[in-house]
């Protein structure tokens, strides 16, 4: 499926062409977005692959036959739940964003997020049987659903909604920079700054 995937990509995706040069690049690293941006992208996509990866792992080291406490669980076993329920609802949690508003939504997965680390932390700090690996199998679980939701409003409305007010902002910027050509030509963004309020006058 990869050598398809592949090859479908090679023939049919278009390539897109760069005409900003390195140091036009350079210039996300001064708008403050990118940094806002970045910082939302380790809470909500980083610790979701990380705790995705390690997820099966954390059972078996602290609970399963690899454990002290050696409980008949397996990581394999559980380990896929935690991407399942974290990409169910990413899906379906848009439509409450769209409704309420995504900052609301990620402020709270923020919040829940802290909190479920913070007690899944002390769950592990001293685990002494199935009651504990049950309390944690729902904490890391509910950590997923924050994931989810967080990652709604961050990959999707955030990014559009940035993309859109820049871009609107720097074809201002350029109209602002055009000079009339004639003078009767109309700048509707710069109408009193190029003298074309003598137009009233006449």
């Amino acid at each position: 499926w990869c050598i398809i995937a592949a090859i479908l990509a090679f023939v049919y995706l278009r390539d897109v062409p760069v005409k900003a040069n390195i140091k036009q690049q350079l210039d996300i690293f001064s708008n403050p977005n990118t940094w806002y941006m970045t910082i939302l992208y380790v809470m909500t996509f980083g610790l979701f692959s990380g705790f995705s990866a390690v997820f099966g792992l954390l059972i078996n080291n602290q609970f399963g036959r690899e454990s002290s406490l050696g409980l008949p669980v397996l990581g394999a076993t559980f380990a896929f739940l935690g991407p399942l329920i974290g990409s169910i609802i990413r899906m379906s949690w848009g439509i409450f964003c769209d409704r309420m508003g995504g900052a609301i939504w990620t402020f709270i997965s923020g919040v829940g997020m802290a909190i479920t680390m913070g007690a899944i932390a002390w769950v592990l700090t001293n685990p002494t049987g199935m009651t504990d690996f049950y309390i944690f199998l729902g904490l890391m679980l509910t950590m997923f659903l924050f994931f989810g939701i967080a990652s709604v409003y961050i990959f999707v409305s955030a990014i559009y909604d940035i993309g859109k007010n820049e871009g609107q902002r720097i074809e201002i910027e350029h109209i602002r920079m055009l000079e009339l050509q004639r003078k009767d030509s109309i700048n509707q963004l710069n109408y009193y700054d190029n003298g074309t309020d003598s137009r009233e006058q006449e």
